[in-house]
């Protein structure tokens, strides 16, 4: 673990971590600079091949769309978005590789249904509506 300038850290170490956890709130939200997709790219940059990104948002924020999109783009899709089960806070990870998961299975099949009309937040509510669940039956619920 390090602590200390998150922006310089991430410029100086490309292909170095194998996880990297942000949470960059402080009492006025997020720093404009730890948002903005060159900072989600450089996150991703900083990643070995087969990393894991990890950060902390807040789900009503009014640009949390916009965060999780960068992200997105930055790790090609490979999102998963999940609530903590604190009002508000949202844990989300990218990958530099898909994980090898019947949740990732499910999602591109929504994706493909869907096409235009599916949104991460809606699947992932989906997903979590009925609690833990055995995967054939959060498959056909997902149907």
């Amino acid at each position: 673990m390090r602590e200390g300038d998150g922006l310089i850290y991430l410029a100086q170490n490309t292909n170095s971590a194998d996880v990297l956890m942000i949470d960059a709130f402080d009492a006025h939200g997020i720093p404009r600079d730890f948002c903005s997709q060159d900072f989600f790219d450089s996150c991703e940059a900083t990643l070995k091949n087969d990393g894991i990104f990890v950060i902390n948002l807040w789900g009503s924020d009014k640009n949390f769309d916009i965060y999780l999109r960068r992200i997105e783009q930055s790790f090609d899709d490979k999102v998963l978005m999940l609530p903590t089960g604190k009002p508000g806070n949202i844990v989300v990870f990218g990958f530099k590789q898909a994980p090898n998961t019947k949740i990732v299975q499910l999602r591109e099949r929504a994706k493909a249904r869907l096409g235009e009309r599916f949104n991460i937040a809606a699947f992932h509510d989906a997903v979590l509506a009925e609690g833990a669940l055995p995967l054939a039956l959060l498959d056909a619920q997902i149907d």
